[in-house]
């Protein structure tokens, strides 16, 4: 998929068991288009690390996010993929305003 869109929420938490327990993050995002897949006005990805209850999880080279952050994202294989944007910290561009706030 690709999806342009601003992150609206993040938020981390414990998943799995024994030796599969991790923390993942959902990165939430208001989708403004939606240029390949249909993923309607609301879309997350689900990330590999992040800090819950005062442990943290990092993933070497995987891009951080912030809510407001406005992002076009080249997305494979969400939910099962540690990082599930293409080649890693490739898959997210990041759009920012200019001084004249184009």
């Amino acid at each position: 998929m690709i999806v342009e869109g601003e992150v609206t929420a993040i938020q981390s938490q414990w998943i799995g068991e024994g030796t599969e327990h991790r923390i993942v993050t959902y990165v939430t995002f208001k989708v403004d288009d939606a240029l390949k897949g249909d993923v309607g006005l609301i879309y997350a990805i689900r990330m590999l690390g992040g800090t819950v209850d005062g442990k943290t999880m990092t993933v070497t080279d995987a891009p951080k996010f912030a809510v407001g952050d406005h992002d076009l994202l080249f997305v494979e294989n969400n939910g099962s993929q540690f990082v599930p944007l293409v080649g890693i910290s490739h898959g997210r561009v990041r759009i920012q305003k200019d001084k004249t706030g184009a």
